[in-house]
């Protein structure tokens, strides 16, 4: 009997399609009812979005149910991408370690936010959760993501977190985030994830590198003003991109002049220790024609390390490749994933690439019949070993990513 299954519908609101979804996992679970339930949903606007909860609770009966809204939902080899879309995933497990919680800006990000207090707030012991990992929905209208995972990991250093930035709103309060038998408009909501499980995430990016890493020299906030440059004054990003417009290959000015985002250095150790700039993407908001100043969606400080990338598509199909080749090339060494939780960037789908549901194909070649879903994000939360001792997690927002999280069954003599 499998731990996980999904179903999904393209349109919620239709009648009977939050039952038929219902039922499609039940069936596949062989069970009355679902222990667990992860939920994504499209058009958090929508007003049918309110009646989910009832529904999933009444014919599910589930111990535990967490979820958000998306640009798009993905599920069932398919990736759904606008409307009122639906993505279930349902499982039979113990719930006794897997602890729902939900915070918002205040606990992470006001002057009186401290690690202890998002630790009251979520009500969760960094004791209880060593070693294991956490799923973060994160509204970014409504919470400053990158401060708030700088606190979650002070107050929860040797803990694992994944997941993705709530989309599918514009403006403050439009995002959904379902925790219990609850809708919350602000802030972000989560698990703590069993010992039973053991998380493992890949990445897969799409960006090319064009010009070179300059640092920025004049900045005011999200704006970057000027880079260094030999002479005075600086040079501005304006005469930067017309500088690499009129030296690189065809195709990638045609890349440039579609696809053109923001790398910015989100870790100023790494290229004293590997000689490599690590670089996370962000999008470029505008460009002033009188100035040369470039807005981005990010804050930048002067003195961070910056470079121009465009994204292709042809290195998106062979980085993913790549990156699920490795990881079960040898298949016979790891456990098989029960569960592929997947946090697609909207910008990819056929946003990036020529035909639909071309991630979630590929990555169903490899998981042997296991369940793969997830949802369309604003941001991908990834975190890895790397904070100031060896085995403290530091975790990040990237961009224009496809990210997995495998969840594999650990043996039996560490559940």
């Amino acid at each position: 009997m499998p731990t996980f299954a999904n179903a999904v519908t393209e349109d919620y609101a239709d009648a009977g399609a939050v039952e038929r979804v219902c039922e499609s996992v039940l069936h596949s679970l062989e069970s009355d009812t679902a222990d667990l339930c992860i939920l994504f949903a499209g058009g958090p606007g929508h007003p049918e979005i309110s009646k989910l909860l009832p529904k999933i609770h009444d014919r599910l009966s589930p111990n535990v149910l967490i979820g958000c809204s998306g640009s798009g939902v993905i599920g069932a080899e398919k990736e759904i991408e606008y409307g009122a879309c639906l993505s279930l995933i349902a499982a039979k497990c113990d719930t006794s370690q897997i602890k729902p919680f939900a915070f918002e800006d205040k606990h992470a990000n006001s002057k009186d936010a401290t690690p202890e207090v998002l630790v009251e707030a979520l009500g969760v012991q960094p004791d209880d959760v060593d070693g294991n990992s956490m799923l973060i929905l994160v509204d970014p209208l409504t919470v400053a993501t990158e401060s708030a995972l700088s606190t979650l990991d002070s107050a929860f250093p040797h803990t694992m977190k994944f997941g993705g930035l709530v989309g599918g709103g514009q403006e403050y309060g439009d995002n959904a985030m379902f925790i219990g038998d609850r809708i919350l408009r602000k802030g972000a909501v989560g698990l703590t994830m069993g010992k039973q499980f053991q998380p493992e995430i890949i990445v897969s990016s799409n960006e090319v590198p064009i010009g070179k890493p300059m640092s920025i020299s004049v900045a005011n906030r999200n704006v970057i003003l000027r880079f260094e440059e030999r002479g005075p004054g600086g040079i501005t990003p304006l005469e930067i991109l017309k500088k690499i417009r009129s030296t690189t290959p065809d195709r990638t000015r045609r890349l440039l002049e579609q696809t053109l985002i923001a790398g910015i250095e989100c870790d100023r150790t790494s290229y004293a220790s590997t000689g490599e700039f690590d670089f996370v993407m962000r999008n470029i908001m505008g460009i002033d024609d009188d100035t040369g100043a470039m807005a981005i969606g990010d804050l930048v400080e002067e003195g961070q390390a910056f470079q121009f990338h465009v994204r292709d598509p042809e290195l998106a199909v062979s980085d993913l490749q790549d990156k699920l080749n490795s990881r079960f090339r040898d298949a016979d060494d790891v456990m098989p994933p029960e569960l592929a939780l997947c946090f697609n960037s909207i910008t990819r789908g056929t946003r990036l690439h020529d035909s639909p549901d071309h991630d979630i194909r590929m990555l169903s070649q490899y998981i042997d019949g296991a369940p793969a879903a997830g949802f369309f994000s604003n941001g991908e939360i990834i975190s890895g070993i790397g904070g100031f001792l060896e085995d403290e997690y530091v975790s990040k927002v990237m961009g224009y990513t496809h990210s997995v999280t495998f969840l594999s069954r650990r043996p039996d003599d560490h559940a």
